[in-house]
């Protein structure tokens, strides 16, 4: 099932592009042009994630990426926006931001308004019903991707990783930058959802002040996403070997941070599926715990 996923994966992203009108979100995207505050859940966090990016690069604006309960937290008077991203539009958390004073936006497979929000609304051809669902995630990424680069088209091939040698992890680390911030994000929701693995997040420079000490612990993996080859790269991806053996070095190198992120997701998938077939690793029949269903129909009080 997941391998099948996959392999559709390229078709459902050119034809969802296809079917959505690009224009009418690119245009409402295009007059975002003050601080903007942004919020998805789950797989929509990466998403919110990575525009937050393009807005911050393309529009020339100020950008944070925040998550539900911190809104509540956080002095949104310095902002002038809102944007929401939710597959569904569903959400509990999501639906509760929409009250706030800001202009809020919101980018959805929704294709109804619910308060007076601005409709970001996009089509997916071919959806997938799973516990992690890829076009969710990538498909958003994608049309995004094509605001970034003013077009309405993208050339997308998901890339085969080969002679991976990875042994199983019950935890795993993940070194990133700015340039590599979705891909992070994307992995950790992935695992931690999945229930695969524990996972923290590494900042490069971080490890110059002694975080190596926990990604030497057995039964961990640590994923290095390089998009520049600094020399801070070159010094971290030589001396990691030498305290883990397994080690995985996911590379695009493009100077473009946008770009550069996109493509590391597109890699990602690639050791998704290794990990499924070799070690059955389960993305899709998700087997979650008891208290799953009880915390995520949640809908009390949040502030």
């Amino acid at each position: 099932m997941f391998k099948e996923i996959i392999n559709n994966l390229e078709d459902n992203i050119t034809n969802s592009l296809t079917v959505t009108n690009l224009n009418n979100i690119f245009t409402k995207l295009n007059e975002i042009n003050e601080p903007t505050l942004l919020c998805g859940v789950g797989g929509s966090s990466v998403v919110s994630t990575f525009l937050a990016k393009i807005l911050n690069q393309k529009n020339k604006i100020i950008t944070h990426n925040i998550s539900v309960e911190n809104f509540f937290l956080h002095n949104i008077i310095p902002y002038h926006n809102l944007v929401l991203v939710s597959y569904s539009g569903e959400n509990y958390g999501i639906k509760s931001l929409l009250n706030s004073n800001l202009n809020t936006y919101l980018l959805t497979h929704r294709k109804t308004k619910i308060k007076n929000e601005t409709l970001l609304n996009y089509t997916i051809t071919n959806h997938h019903k799973s516990f992690i669902s890829l076009d969710d995630t990538i498909i958003p990424l994608s049309l995004l991707l094509c605001y970034y680069l003013d077009t309405t088209k993208l050339n997308i091939k998901i890339p085969k990783l080969s002679n991976l040698s990875i042994k199983p992890f019950t935890n795993l680390n993940i070194i990133y930058d700015e340039s590599s911030k979705t891909c992070a994000t994307f992995l950790e929701t992935t695992f931690i959802e999945s229930g695969h693995a524990s996972v923290s997040l590494h900042s490069k420079y971080s490890l110059c002040h002694g975080r190596t000490n926990i990604i030497s612990n057995k039964d961990s993996l640590v994923i290095y996403l390089n998009t520049h080859n600094t020399e801070l790269d070159q010094l971290l991806i030589d001396e990691i070997p030498k305290i883990t053996s397994n080690f995985l070095v996911l590379e695009e190198l493009n100077k473009d941070i946008i770009i550069a992120d996109y493509l590391l997701v597109l890699q990602s998938l690639s050791l998704l599926l290794y990990l499924n077939q070799t070690y059955n690793y389960e993305f899709v029949n998700v087997k979650y715990n008891q208290i799953v269903p009880t915390v995520y129909n949640f809908k009390g009080e949040l502030k």
